[in-house]
């Protein structure tokens, strides 16, 4: 069963990187908490990006604990746990296939964006 984001949804991401920065930023911009779980030596101003855009950081001891530790953390929250490196070879580059962006994604403004309830 495929879960669902909708209003309230935790979004958690093992990212330390500019892809946690971003997630912050478009959960902020959709009223979600984010959570960007990371290594504790991730470094200061990587974590004060993402705290600028309204991200939250979980520190884990090791590099190798963050898929794990970000799993737990959405099971957890009851959140959606967006696994950026298991999912990346499903996104499609639109700029391969047209040159323009597609219709479904110009509609993807914050104005349009409708959760399900439940």
């Amino acid at each position: 069963m495929q879960r669902l984001v909708h209003e309230g949804t935790t979004i958690v991401e093992a990212s330390s990187g500019s892809t946690a920065v971003s997630e912050a930023y478009f959960a902020a911009m959709l009223g979600l908490p984010f959570v960007a779980v990371m290594p504790a030596s991730t470094s200061s101003s990587k974590v004060a990006l993402i705290e600028a855009q309204g991200g939250r950081c979980h520190f884990v001891q090791r590099s190798s604990e963050v898929y794990a530790e970000a799993q737990r953390v959405a099971q957890e929250t009851g959140g959606h746990y967006l696994d950026q490196f298991t999912n990346a070879e499903r996104a499609t580059d639109w700029r391969e296939t047209t040159t323009s962006p597609s219709p479904s994604s110009r509609r993807c403004s914050r104005s349009s964006i409708r959760f399900r309830s439940g």
